[in-house]
């Protein structure tokens, strides 16, 4: 058994779990819905002019959002989640989300399909929302009316402090335990609430991570400056807390730079009962002819975080990991010629997330699980194989993993990249590690070498102020 073995069962299974899946109708998929009355489109009257217009801002901005997931005309039937990031964006909270749900039937430009729903399941694809039918024509008439109104859309903004939360005494919580990880046990006080909690937790880690607030205001200025018409390239940079079954603690703290935009599909397939969002419709649609990827963006970045500067592109991260694999004891072998990296990279590559983001005890089960309990005849065969390539990961990217928090500092980076092509005149779309855009006059080539060095730019002066902060921090916690 190899690595390429290993990687080639998971390939397997995991196409045999996609193909029974395919026989089961996704549940909340927009779809298009033909036999329908329109209902009357109609604002109501209402003493406070400035809450009413206000509404309707919120209103403009989930209609700018949904354009991309509705029918081009007619009526779409979709689901309208309460606990939607976009939709809590707009409007704050899950109660708020079903007011403005509430409003939007009430002037005519949805109203409701079925009232079933799933919440809670382990599995997210089990889960579905309350979904509606939603009305083009009405739409139609409501964007008419907002601009003669003068009616503007809703700008969401991504949470900065507003102002300093104090610590209870009492937490029982440091700056050092709190931070951006899949693995954390906070536990919650008994006598706070659990939007008290976060509060408190967002505090520490403002003070973790000084510069968080800066690159928050950033994601905001390019949303506002260059995204005011393209909801779905604004940038979405807000943490996120997972917590247990109980409610009681929080077990995960994320954040990363995304958009709504980021699951376009890249195949070029649409669903028999709608449209789907592809990448190429969408570059195509909004002309960006030119493209840049980074490659090997995570472990290129944990590499040069730890040795305090940008490692080029020239560099293969998955070919140092394959040096170091082959120095371990259980690289197979024939005689004394090794497995060559061409045959290797590509399961090094695929691999990767495993051994960055697992620990070394369930990256053990989850290689098993994932390569399906039939295919694994020796456990213990398996287990010292990704151990040993784990290893490998760790010692090519410089000794240290991040985590989850990898993609904070990747965020941070490629905010600052992105502004800087917004700025010098690009209009540009950033999908995770990737950058798609259009300037006249500018061919591919230019544009991935400009993006190159830019990226290598942003990157030094980043790893030079987190180096600072590391520093400052440190030296807090001797004096």
């Amino acid at each position: 058994m190899n690595l390429s073995e290993i990687y080639n069962k998971i390939v397997l299974n995991e196409k045999n779990r996609k193909e029974k899946a395919a026989k089961y109708k996704s549940e909340w998929r927009p779809r298009r819905c033909e036999d329908y009355i329109l209902p009357a489109f109609n604002i109501p009257e209402s003493r406070s002019k400035k809450s009413q217009r206000k509404k309707l801002s919120k209103v403009l901005a989930f209609v700018m959002r949904e354009r991309n997931i509705r029918a081009s005309e007619g009526c779409t039937i979709m689901p309208i989640p309460t606990t939607n990031k976009n939709m809590l964006a707009i409007a704050g909270t899950p109660a708020n989300v079903t007011n403005l749900i509430k409003f939007m039937c009430e002037i005519g430009l949805i109203s409701p399909e079925s009232e079933k729903y799933r919440f809670g399941c382990k599995n997210d694809k089990l889960n579905y929302a309350k979904t509606y039918r939603y009305y083009y024509d009405n739409e139609v008439k409501l964007l008419e009316y907002c601009k003669q109104e003068g009616i503007e859309v809703f700008q969401t903004k991504n949470r900065g402090r507003r102002k300093k939360i104090v610590i209870p005494d009492a937490f029982g919580i440091s700056v050092k335990n709190v931070y951006v990880s899949s693995r954390l046990n906070l536990v919650k006080p008994k006598n706070l609430s659990r939007a008290e909690f976060e509060n408190c937790l967002s505090e520490l880690l403002h003070q973790r991570y000084p510069d968080l607030k800066k690159y928050q205001e950033i994601a905001d200025e390019i949303n506002e400056k260059h995204y005011a018409d393209y909801p779905e390239f604004k940038v979405r940079f807000e943490l996120n807390f997972t917590w247990d079954k109980e409610k009681n603690a929080v077990q995960g703290i994320r954040l990363r730079a995304t958009n709504s935009s980021v699951s376009a599909s890249n195949t070029e397939e649409h669903g028999e009962n709608f449209h789907r969002l592809i990448k190429k419709e969408l570059l195509e649609k909004h002309g960006l002819n030119l493209s840049k990827d980074v490659k090997s963006s995570v472990p290129r970045i944990t590499l040069s975080l730890n040795q305090h500067h940008w490692e080029k592109e020239s560099t293969d991260i998955y070919e140092r990991i394959y040096q170091e694999y082959i120095l371990s004891e259980v690289c197979p072998t024939n005689g004394t010629i090794v497995q060559k990296f061409a045959e290797l990279r590509e399961a090094i590559k695929k691999l990767h997330m495993r051994g960055y983001f697992d620990t070394e005890e369930s990256i053990r089960n989850h290689t098993r699980n994932a390569m399906g309990h039939r295919a694994v005849e020796d456990k213990g065969e398996i287990d010292a194989i990704m151990k040993a390539y784990q290893c490998a990961v760790i010692k090519a990217e410089g000794g240290k993993l991040y985590g989850t928090e990898i993609f904070l500092h990747e965020s941070c980076i490629y905010l600052d990249v992105l502004k800087e092509l917004l700025d010098n005149g690009y209009f540009c779309w950033e999908c995770y590690d990737a950058f798609y855009a259009r300037k006249e006059g500018v061919t591919q080539e230019e544009f991935e070498k400009y993006v190159e060095a830019l990226v290598e730019e942003k990157a030094n002066a980043y790893i030079k102020r987190y180096d600072e902060i590391m520093a400052s921090q440190r030296f807090s916690e001797i004096s």
